[in-house]
């Protein structure tokens, strides 16, 4: 019997916690010289997830993917990082398919550790991004008829998948259009909220800092984000 998606999850939670991963992953910092923060692997996913600098989680994405080809740990860390994301492409695919493929979920897990061993640092900009969006295109035309191919805006279930590790998906410059479709599905769910939600959810930006550009109290910035989140998953996530 195939794993529940929830424990392909824990599995290689699992095996990030391992003395040969956290060998390996010592090994990996000592050799980066300061590319990868302090701690361990789970500080380190625990930082990836949490708002913060997108700029530095990208970074350290570069830096995992690089050594990637060398050694199975980075790579599962990077699957770990991108999870939220790749739920969403997950919750796409098998709407497009109808539920129709049994193995979609292991097809999800090893085309994208391949796509992490393979991937061309030098034609990309943002990690997460590029990814997922290519994971997402490749298994849609792989499944032809199967997937109904959809031209529609930018999904807010990614947002909503993504709440936490959202800044891993800030639109670089080659996806303003996205961001902008995205901008006005937001929009159109949670009105004054939107631009909270999205400054961020997709911006990276703290509760605190967005607040201060919104021009309210960090309180009543977090009780609308809230409130705003909750409306998001009663409209888009079944």
């Amino acid at each position: 019997m195939s794993l529940s998606w929830p424990a392909l999850h824990a599995r290689l939670l699992a095996r990030s916690t391992r003395l040969d991963a956290h060998r390996a992953y010592q090994l990996l910092q000592c050799r980066e010289n300061g590319g990868l923060p302090a701690g361990d692997i789970g500080t380190l996913l625990t930082f990836l997830h949490d708002p913060g600098d997108p700029e530095a989680k990208n970074r350290i994405l570069r830096t995992l993917v690089a050594a990637s080809a060398d050694s199975e740990i980075p790579t599962t860390i990077v699957i770990l990082a991108l999870w939220p994301g790749l739920s969403g492409v997950r919750l796409r695919l098998r709407r497009a398919t109808g539920d129709r493929r049994d193995n979609l979920d292991d097809e999800l897990l090893s085309e994208l550790a391949l796509a992490i061993r393979t991937l061309e640092l030098s034609r990309v900009e943002r990690v997460a991004a590029t990814l997922l969006m290519n994971l997402e295109r490749d298994l849609r035309r792989r499944f032809g008829g199967e997937a109904k191919v959809t031209a529609g805006p930018f999904p807010v279930e990614e947002l909503v998948d993504g709440l936490g590790a959202a800044p891993l998906f800030t639109c670089g410059n080659g996806q303003a259009a996205g961001r902008a479709l995205l901008a006005r599905d937001v929009q159109l769910c949670l009105g004054d909220d939107a631009d909270l939600v999205l400054r961020v959810a997709v911006d990276g930006e703290t509760q605190a800092e967005a607040a201060a550009a919104l021009g309210i109290t960090h309180d009543a910035a977090r009780k609308r984000y809230q409130r705003a989140i909750a409306r998001l998953k009663e409209t888009w996530v079944p």
